[in-house]
């Protein structure tokens, strides 16, 4: 199952800061993850304003920028200002099931925090679809393969297996939560 309408992938290696203009990339997955969702629901949504709406959001609520908490907010912000009726909410996931069961309810992108599994810092993904226990995701920083991320940027549609997933949404690991679109008229 791949979601349909399918989300548009962006890459935060050449994200820059709105404000400075420098090149940022490292520290960009939750804006680049958050743009795709965006996309995904027509919102207004080059990767600098999402970046400027998360800044504000982590500002006026006092919350620390890359976290699901803040992307959360500045997703209902978004939504909100534009009259949209759905609104954004955060679910723990407990295991690739739980994931799998989420993605089949919700029919949207799943923004999902991934932990330290794949990154020291934690790293932001969007799951866009799931075959045979696998996970299909947008990774923002290309393509992790055995253990690290390579030389590919481009992280379109990125395949992580059953035992991938095991490891990225455990608590460990600090990856449960991922963001969901609900629709409030459904």
């Amino acid at each position: 199952m791949i979601l349909d309408p399918y989300p548009t992938y962006f890459s935060q290696k050449d994200n820059r800061n709105p404000y400075t203009r420098e090149l940022e990339p490292v520290s960009q997955c939750s804006v680049a993850a958050a743009t795709m969702v965006f996309s995904w629901l027509e919102l207004e949504h080059s990767e600098s304003i999402v970046y400027k709406l998360m800044i504000e959001t982590a500002n006026i609520r006092k919350n620390r920028f890359n976290s699901s908490k803040n992307i959360c907010e500045t997703l209902n912000l978004a939504l909100s200002t534009n009259g949209c009726r759905e609104i954004a909410k955060v679910i723990e996931i407990t295991s690739p099931e739980d994931l799998f069961l989420t993605l089949e309810k919700y029919k949207c992108p799943l923004l999902s925090s991934t932990g330290t599994f794949l990154t020291n810092a934690g790293h932001f993904i969007v799951m866009v679809g799931m075959s045979k226990g696998h996970g299909i995701f947008h990774d923002p920083f290309g393509v992790f393969q055995n253990g690290k991320y390579g030389n590919n940027d481009n992280g379109e549609c990125v395949v992580f297996s059953h035992e991938e997933l095991l490891k990225i949404y455990n608590t460990h690991n600090g990856g449960r939560n991922v963001i969901v679109i609900e629709d409030l008229a459904a």
